[in-house]
């Protein structure tokens, strides 16, 4: 079977290679602050360095920062470093019955019987606590 030759490239770029016209495309979230960091550790261990547990009630070890997109006071539709919970990998997103897994927090509250809203609105309270 014989092949055809390669194409040489092109002498100049196509219309709109390289760039996005439509205007559809949102920016990505920024990293954490460090202030936002000391937050999510505090959620993680306890200030002797223990992993501090799963906040679903699950008994599990907490491993995942779940950054919430529910409707809270204060905050529009969109996801945030301060707005978040402490889960076990399973409740996150490592079974079929986890937050991801069910598709919303709203689902998971139902299957689960645990507000994710309220436990995220208290975590932000005790560390704004002085």
């Amino acid at each position: 079977m014989r092949r055809s030759p390669l194409k040489p490239k092109r002498d100049r770029p196509r219309r709109n290679e390289g760039r996005v016209t439509h205007g559809r495309m949102k920016e990505k979230g920024t990293d954490p602050t460090p202030e936002q960091q000391r937050f999510h550790a505090s959620l993680r261990f306890y200030p002797d360095g223990r992993n501090r547990p799963c906040q679903c009630g699950c008994g599990k070890m907490g491993k995942a920062i779940h950054h919430l997109l529910a409707r809270a006071p204060g905050k529009g539709r969109r996801r945030d470093h301060w707005f978040v919970t402490l889960l076990s990998h399973g409740c996150h997103n490592g079974r079929s019955d986890s937050v991801h897994g069910l598709g919303s927090e709203a689902l998971f509250q139902r299957t689960h019987g645990v507000d994710l809203v309220a436990v995220a609105v208290d975590n932000l309270a005790r560390w704004n606590a002085p």
